[in-house]
């Protein structure tokens, strides 16, 4: 009835009919009017338009979706007679992995022996796998006929990370490694304060300068986001300055190998002037040599002498 209505409001605005209006005086019209069947026409053709569009565009829409439906079958027809065919999932072939757990990979990868190959989605597979915590990067593959290929690039971890009461792994490139389990990488040092993640990196290139150095240090703490404290044999701390820290880590190298400076009682090195060493020693030290628990190094005679 509406749709009767609209078309009728239509025709007598097409046809210049308007409403009479108690406002509006009335003036003699000069034009002619139409025929009596002309407007019934209109009107009819009006509402038989606007169903045959409505028809149609629900057809259209029908068809569209029959089609997709149609679609989904074929290619869930076609993927079957492929399995069918012999082109189906038997083996999984990974490279790179050390860290990474089977299960872990497998449920990421979303793929078991008998599925169609042409079904596996070898992107889509990339990007879950990338996912992982281990994971740094990702080729995924398919060998027909039966063959899904996997070479991943995992992490590798440096130190583990204490920052606000909690531990985190980093790997070289200063990424959380995201793990819950660090039992098994106690023996990394341990790099504590703000800034670390992206410094960490160059602190171990340069604690590699001299590799049995190295291997005795235990931790390190971010100072002021500018330089190094590192601890070693987790009982001395040496204070690396923030500018030429190599050069001071590298003379520390060199006293501890010809006066074995490392192996006597002292809690700190403090290695950030060019001049001189100062070192602190343990509450014993100072009993026993009698010299004020802060004392100046003495390069020269290797001799601890007093400030």
């Amino acid at each position: 009835m509406r749709l009767l209505k609209a078309a009728g409001a239509f025709i007598d605005t097409l046809l210049g009919e308007k409403a009479p209006s108690s406002l509006a005086p009335k003036r003699p019209s000069r034009r002619r009017p139409p025929p009596g069947w002309v407007r019934p026409a209109l009107r009819i053709g009006s509402v038989a338009g606007a169903l045959l569009f409505a028809a149609f565009g629900t057809g259209w829409l029908a068809y569209w979706g029959w089609f997709d439906y149609q679609a989904d079958r074929a290619r869930t027809l076609a993927i079957r007679l492929t399995a069918e065919a012999g082109l189906k999932v038997q083996e999984v072939m990974v490279q790179g992995r050390h860290h990474t757990r089977p299960e872990d990979l497998l449920g990421a990868l979303q793929v078991q022996r008998g599925d169609p190959i042409v079904a596996f989605d070898p992107a889509a597979a990339r990007a879950r796998v990338e996912a992982l915590p281990w994971v740094k990067s990702a080729v995924v593959e398919r060998a027909f006929p039966e063959t899904v290929r996997v070479a991943i690039v995992e992490r590798t971890p440096l130190a583990l990370w204490q920052y606000e009461g909690e531990l985190h792994l980093i790997d070289t490139d200063g990424e959380i490694i995201a793990i819950r389990d660090l039992r098994a990488f106690r023996h990394l040092p341990i790099l504590v304060g703000a800034g670390v993640a992206p410094n960490a990196s160059d602190l171990m290139s340069l604690l590699d300068l001299e590799p049995a150095l190295a291997q005795r240090v235990t931790a390190a703490v971010r100072v002021a986001d500018r330089r190094w404290n590192v601890r070693i044999d987790n009982r001395i701390d040496v204070k690396l300055p923030a500018d030429g820290a190599a050069a001071a880590w590298r003379r520390l190298a060199q006293i501890e190998q010809e006066h074995g400076i490392l192996q006597r009682d002292i809690v700190v090195v403090d290695l950030r002037y060019d001049d001189r060493l100062i070192v602190r020693l343990s509450p014993g030290a100072e009993e026993r040599m009698q010299v004020p628990e802060k004392a100046t190094w003495n390069v020269a005679d290797a001799t601890v002498r007093r400030a």
